[in-house]
Parts: C-alpha cells; structure tokens; sequence
C-alpha cells in the first residue's frame, strides 16, 4: 500500500535534518553577519555624483531590489529547502489569505500612522549622555547617510519613477522584510518555545536594527510588532506583506507628492506639539483589531504559532 508524505507523516530524511533549536542558531548567525556589514558604513558621497543621472539612478534601484532577493528571500527559501522537512510551505506563501485578514491588516497599518509619526518626533530628539558623544556622532552620521541613499531614488518626479519606487521601496522591501523576519526569524524563535509576545517583539527589534537608523528606531520597531501579530494571529505571511507593502506606499506617494521624504502629513508643523490624543486614539484601535484578530484566530495544525 502506497504510503504520501505529508506534513504529518515524517520523510525518511527527516532524521538528518538539525534540530529546531540548531536551526535558530544558523538563522541568529546569517543575520550577525547581515548588521555586521549593514554597520560598516557606506560612502555616500560617492553616490551623490549621480544626482543628475537618471539612468544611473534608475539602475541603483533595479540593484537594490536585487540585493534585497539575494539578502532576504533566497537565504529563507533555501533554509527552508535544506533544513525544513515542509520545505517552502515553511514560509507560508502558498495560501492567499482571507478578505477580512487582509482588509483589517491593511487598515491597521494605516491607523497606526499616528503612531509612527508621533514616536518618530521623539526618537529624533533623543541624546545619549555626553559621555557617549561620540557614539551619537556616529549614529547620526549614519542617520544622515541613509537619508541622502533614500533621497536619491525620490529625484525622478515622473510617472514612471513612482512606479519603479512602489515597486522598489513598497513592494520588494515588503516581501524580502516580511519573508525573512516574520516568515523565517519570528516562526523560529515561536517553534523554539518561546512566548509569541517575546517571539513578536525580540523580531521587530532586530527588524529595527537591521535598518542601522537610529533616530527612526522606535516607529520602525512598533510597526514591526504590529507586523509580528499580523502574522502570528492569521497564520498567512501575506497579511504582513501586503500591509507592509501599504505602509510603505503611502510614504511613496506621500514624497511624490510632497517632493520630500521628510514632510510627513501626519506629523505636527514646526513649533506645534505631537498631537496625544490622537496618538492614544490610534493605539486604541490599533489595539482593538489586533485583539479582534487574535479572538479570531486560526490554529495552525503543526501549531507553531499559537499564541
């Protein structure tokens, strides 16, 4: 009698898999390795001699979409591929998700822009002791650089640059991201035992830190927890992507429109204070549908990420 292999039958291969625990381990090290490099700093001003060429420009963003599939999608697949005995159905991608999983994920991303652009205000503002100022130097400098690289993708004013930009910046950086810190990091870190709230917030920390940004570093890390309970709770990594993907198309279009990617409309104007109560509104209804979601919950049937 024929015997198929599925997720609850063991592949005969199974035993020269490593255990889950090892396989966290390879994972903590490949991202080691990623803030190792993504810290040695870049030479910025080289970059700024292509200001005035388009095409070169053009080329820096079909690069930066190929840096991010070699950097986030296929070190995940192929662990996935090598080390997991589901292969790619590890990483979740094979299921479109529910209307009302992705509607609800979409609109908190959104609701929650009151949030990024208040802690945004006050991670800027932030000074460490005078006795690091020297490490802060370094940091904003670091701060600086990132800036004028994003800076550069937004000089193309035309049709066709926002597309390319939705595509680069919205799309690519949502699926690399999500494919690889909650898809891969965040999963493991649920299947090693660990409590998803700790699983949720240890991933969007080190999300944040991948960034090397210090001064965004708060927003960045609570969209990352949002983006962790999104997947822990729906069970389907499309829902974090695609809201990953809105979040960072709103801040496309909103530099297109506004020629800056530093004139954000949710933020207060120059000599008006962070609007707190609409701050405390947002985490409310941001935390009301996270709720909602994990009321509702799937169960997964291997159970890795039951909350």
């Amino acid at each position: 009698m024929e015997i198929r292999e599925t997720e609850q039958t063991p592949s005969p291969l199974i035993k020269h898999r490593t255990p889950v625990w090892f396989q966290l381990l390879i994972a903590l090290g490949f991202f080691l390795v990623l803030a190792f490099f993504s810290g040695l700093g870049e030479d910025n001003g080289a970059l700024q001699q292509y200001r005035d060429d388009p095409g070169m420009i053009t080329m820096l963003k079909v690069g930066q979409a190929i840096i991010v599939i070699f950097v986030f999608i296929l070190p995940a697949m192929l662990f996935s591929m090598v080390l997991r005995q589901e292969k790619l159905r590890f990483l979740r991608l094979n299921k479109f998700p529910k209307l009302p999983h992705l509607l609800v994920g979409i609109t908190i991303c959104l609701i929650a822009l009151p949030i990024v652009s208040g802690t945004s205000i006050w991670n800027s503002n932030m000074h460490l002791p005078e006795s690091m100022h020297g490490i802060e130097e370094w940091m904003r400098i670091k701060e600086k650089s990132a800036t004028e690289s994003i800076e550069l993708f937004f000089i193309d004013r035309s049709v066709g640059g926002l597309i390319l930009n939705l595509f680069v910046v919205a799309f690519m950086a949502g699926l690399s991201e999500e494919i690889f810190f909650r898809g891969f990091l965040q999963r493991l870190f649920i299947e090693n035992k660990m409590n998803v709230h700790i699983a949720v917030w240890l991933t969007a920390i080190l999300f944040s830190a991948i960034h090397i940004q210090f001064f965004g570093f708060i927003p960045r890390m609570l969209l990352g927890a949002v983006l962790g309970y999104l997947y822990a709770y729906t069970n389907n990594l499309w829902v974090p992507i695609i809201a990953h993907t809105v979040n960072n198309a709103f801040a496309v279009v909103m530099a297109y429109i506004t020629g800056s990617i530093t004139e954000d409309p949710m933020s207060p104007k120059p000599g008006e204070e962070v609007n707190l109560s609409l701050m405390g509104l947002s985490v409310l209804l941001v935390g009301g549908m996270i709720w909602f979601l994990y009321k509702r919950r799937e169960q997964p049937n291997t159970g890795p990420l039951n909350a």
